[in-house]
């Protein structure tokens, strides 16, 4: 009787509907009662097997999303072994060139502080074309680099891991999942109706639970790496774009002030300053515009993938473990002595527990490995002091430039002095910039091998993930 009155009322429901679909309004919730009603002849007994059956569907289909993650987490914002050696060592050779320029102009320019007349042009030339040589360097660092980035970046999209594809799919899998626990809960129902299958609806329920907690979790980890993702793009070809700007800039004001040694006219000094001045200004900012881009980039992307998460109601790995002790008190209760640890739910639990755990393990490791990438100019600390010495250069330099073509002796003191106080001055930011790019490349390498030893590097990390993920499915599929 209690089965006669839930077939009622579903059908009481589609006629409710029923003069939306005859004007052609194809409602989702038109189908999913249409669907509900189907579903609700089945006889009682038969409701055991098809819930089964659906609960390995979407089991299947939030295996898809799990890989889907995996493979999504992989190609995007990916980055070649030596990346950051192959950085390091142009920007190194940069910092070297730009160290043996001051040491040598400060050399040159502190004997003759005195005696400016007897200054050595051809010296002075080949400092400021060495400095010029290294910028140049740095700059073509930053552009190769920006350029891999964006080739990278276009490679994940064309395997379907740009925002939009990938938002696309996600949510397309979000809402197969949905209508097969739709379809689950229409014939739970029927069973729950049924007295001798009160048991089975209770342990279906906690199932049930247990499907939503795993479809929701693995949504939010869509989101996390979405978001991380195009945040770390977007700060990594800023910064590229900014190094190459910064560098262009310093080595268009060396040409500049080797043209005021080659011509005999300080008015180049006064544009190889202003040049060193914006060079200056970018490499304190650089570090601040690049993260405060990636933000920007992460709350832009967060508000894009809003509609894949705003209905997520479990939000933490607990509430999964709570959700599957209840449903292995229900099991035992039910069915005592039977082993669940092999049943495809338990598996696939346990899979989304452990990777939650490694997740954490394996994004330590990738913003180590992330930093590795840096040089000392792209930290805020260092990227601030080296910044102030090439300004502090820049303003020197400036300054003798408006001193123009005065013939005086006191003019030309006032030149040199300035000028050799800019060589000097550019000494420290210089080595502080060698020694500080090592310390992060090493360090970074350090901690590498260290992981490659534990077997957490991410791509250790992913392909444990993904056997084990492969493992599960097969399973799945044989069982069908």
């Amino acid at each position: 009787m209690r089965i006669d009155i839930v077939n009622l009322i579903l059908i009481l429901a589609i006629l409710l509907t029923s003069n939306d679909i005859a004007l052609g309004k194809d409602s989702s919730a038109s189908n999913l009662l249409l669907a509900s009603a189907a579903q609700a002849q089945s006889e009682p007994s038969d409701t055991i097997e098809q819930i089964e059956h659906l609960t390995k569907q979407v089991i299947l289909k939030e295996i898809e999303l799990e890989k889907f993650n995996l493979h999504y987490r992989k190609e995007v914002g990916k980055q070649g072994r030596w990346s950051g050696w192959r950085y390091a060592t142009l920007q190194e050779a940069n910092f070297c060139l730009n160290l043996a320029s001051g040491i040598y102009s400060t050399s040159e320019r502190s004997s003759h502080f005195k005696d400016p007349d007897k200054l050595s042009p051809a010296k002075l030339e080949r400092s400021n074309i060495t400095s010029m040589v290294g910028y140049i360097i740095g700059a073509s660092a930053g552009a190769l680099e920006l350029g891999i980035t964006e080739f990278h970046d276009i490679q994940a999209s064309r395997k379907g891991f740009s925002p939009k594809a990938a938002k696309a799919h996600v949510l397309s899998l979000k809402i197969e999942i949905d209508k097969l626990l739709i379809e689950r809960e229409a014939l739970l129902k029927i069973e729950s109706a049924a007295p001798l299958l009160h048991y089975h609806a209770a342990e279906d329920l906690a199932e049930g639970k247990v499907l939503v907690d795993l479809r929701d979790l693995a949504l939010l980890e869509y989101e996390k790496f979405h978001i991380g993702a195009r945040r770390y793009v977007a700060f990594q070809k800023s910064l590229y774009f900014l190094d190459m700007t910064k560098y262009t800039c310093s080595a268009i004001g060396s040409f500049f002030a080797f043209l005021s040694q080659h011509r005999h006219d300080r008015k180049w000094n006064l544009r190889a300053g202003i040049l060193d001045d914006i060079a200056g200004g970018l490499i304190i900012a650089t570090p601040f515009l690049s993260r405060g881009i990636g933000v920007v980039e992460q709350e832009i992307q967060r508000h894009y993938i809003a509609p894949i998460v705003h209905d997520v109601q479990t939000r933490q790995i607990a509430t999964l473990e709570a959700d599957e002790t209840v449903l292995e008190k229900l099991s035992q209760a039910i069915t005592p002595n039977v082993d669940l640890a092999n049943s495809p739910l338990k598996r696939m639990s346990m899979y989304r527990k452990e990777n939650h755990y490694f997740e954490s393990e394996s994004e330590r490791i990738i913003k180590q490995e992330r930093a590795g990438k840096l040089t000392a100019t792209q930290n805020m600390i260092t990227g601030t002091f080296t910044g102030s010495t090439h300004l502090t250069g820049g303003i020197l330099y400036t300054s003798a430039g408006k001193i123009a073509n005065g013939q005086t002796l006191r003019d030309s003191r006032v030149s040199n002095y300035n000028l050799g106080t800019a060589a000097i001055v550019s000494i420290p930011g210089n080595a502080v910039a060698i020694l500080d790019t090592l310390r992060i490349q090493v360090q970074a390498e350090i901690n590498r091998h260290k992981a490659s030893r534990a077997g957490k590097l991410p791509a250790q990390l992913f392909a444990a993930n993904l056997a084990q993920l492969d493992r599960l499915e097969q399973q799945l599929k044989t069982q069908q």
